[in-house]
């Protein structure tokens, strides 16, 4: 029954996968808000924090692991890599992440079990990144709604171990554990049954090709590193500076901006291979047609998700998490148009790596970066969240003005020159 439900074409495959890749991306992008707002019902506010941060570190963490490589993946029409190559390499890059982990909370000097539920979660980041390689494999053969059934199963099945146990046990650790369980042995049984349609792809480590495609994916990876360490920074400063229940505050509010940037993921995944063969057929006035309309849509979306988000965001997460946030509404309102910036620039570092100028998104990256990383501590010991708040839209906007730059330079040299 779950192979047919799995690999079953529908006759308008295109809508399915549509269809199937918004609820994936819905879910994926509820799961930490889910998560935390159970935690902080049976844990309290202060278990909430640490969990919040060890959740966002996680995050942060996650590229390492992907090595920005999805887009890239699904926009290989040409064949450069081999699936095999591409796996074999998201082997390497999750060892790399797992130590990065590890190296991280020993330099942050965390005490056990905060330490072991970053790493722990961390972890569960593994089978998302495994996850998203194979999503890539079925999606570059034109089988995205595959991708996003297999998303939807293994999000839905952790967060149901998770929640259980944590509402059994009050034990966080523990349920995060369970979610590790339950995410791979979900992910390896879909893999298994999806073999009748595409036939299981293992790695294969072939050197000269995997150091070649870590090179291509390098810039990708430090991207989308960065840009969620600009997230993050904030969270650093206030963990430094604040006590944990700030920690907690500022993650409900914060939650929102990240809600964003996944949802427009849903927004990008089902246009990336018609991007890419309009790009490598140099049909460059139907290519910016696309573009524009993205981003039309996304900036549309934002401004709404804004002035909603302005009045109603505060009442309903305070409700939601049963803490009074009130006094917030103005760093809640700052978040959200940072948010906006930080899912803009996710759109056009897209762009830029179906260009194949990838390279090029470092600038403003490192630009956003070093910005953030002053800014943070400074802000935060002055205006709390509030400065977090400052330090996050004032990072995500130079990001959004330096990827915009790039992108209009490049595609004017582009179709000039044709």
């Amino acid at each position: 029954m779950l192979q047919d439900f799995l690999i079953r074409q529908p006759k308008d495959l295109a809508r399915r996968s549509v269809v199937n890749n918004l609820a994936a991306s819905l879910l994926n992008a509820s799961v930490s808000v889910v998560l935390l707002l159970v935690v902080t019902r049976f844990c309290g506010t202060s278990d909430a924090g640490v969990f919040s941060l060890g959740f966002s570190t996680a995050q942060m963490m996650l590229p390492i692991g992907q090595y920005g490589m999805r887009f890239f993946q699904a926009s290989d029409v040409l064949g450069k890599y081999d699936q095999k190559d591409y796996v074999a390499s998201r082997v390497i890059t999750n060892l790399i992440m797992m130590a990065g982990a590890v190296g991280f909370v020993l330099v942050r000097g965390y005490y056990l079990e905060k330490a072991l539920i970053l790493i722990v979660l961390c972890l569960l980041k593994v089978t998302d990144a495994f996850d998203d390689v194979y999503g890539g494999y079925y999606q570059l053969n034109n089988r995205l709604d595959i991708s996003g059934k297999m998303q939807f199963i293994r999000i839905a099945l952790y967060c149901a171990a998770f929640v259980a146990v944590v509402g059994f046990t009050r034990d966080t650790l523990a349920a995060c554990w369970s979610a590790v369980a339950v995410s791979a042995v979900s992910l390896i049984i879909m893999v298994a049954k999806i073999r009748k349609l595409f036939p299981e792809v293992k790695p294969v480590f072939r050197a000269k090709k995997i150091r070649q495609l870590l090179i291509d994916c390098l810039p990708l990876c430090i991207g989308a590193f960065l840009v969620l360490y600009m997230g993050n920074a904030p969270k650093y400063a206030i963990d430094a500076y604040m006590q944990s229940e700030y920690q907690a505050i500022y993650n409900y509010l914060f939650m929102p901006c990240y809600v964003i940037s996944l949802f427009m993921n849903f927004v990008l995944q089902p246009l990336i291979l018609k991007m890419s063969k309009t790009w490598v057929r140099e049909d460059y006035k139907s290519f910016g047609r696309i573009c524009a309309l993205i981003l039309g849509a996304a900036a549309v979306l934002s401004i709404v998700i804004i002035a909603v988000g302005h009045f109603l965001g505060c009442p309903v997460l305070g409700w939601l998490y049963g803490v009074d946030l009130s006094g917030y509404q103005y760093p809640f309102t700052v978040l959200l148009v940072g948010g906006a910036g930080y899912a803009l620039s996710i759109i056009l570092q897209t762009i830029l790596t179906v260009m194949r100028h990838q390279y090029i998104i470092l600038v403003g990256y490192a630009l956003s970066s070093v910005l953030v990383t002053f800014q943070s501590s400074m802000w935060v010991r002055t205006d709390g969240i509030t400065g977090a708040a400052y330090s996050y839209v004032a990072a995500s906007g130079v990001l959004f003005a330096a990827l915009l730059v790039s992108f209009i330079t490049l595609y004017k040299k582009e179709s000039k020159g044709a």
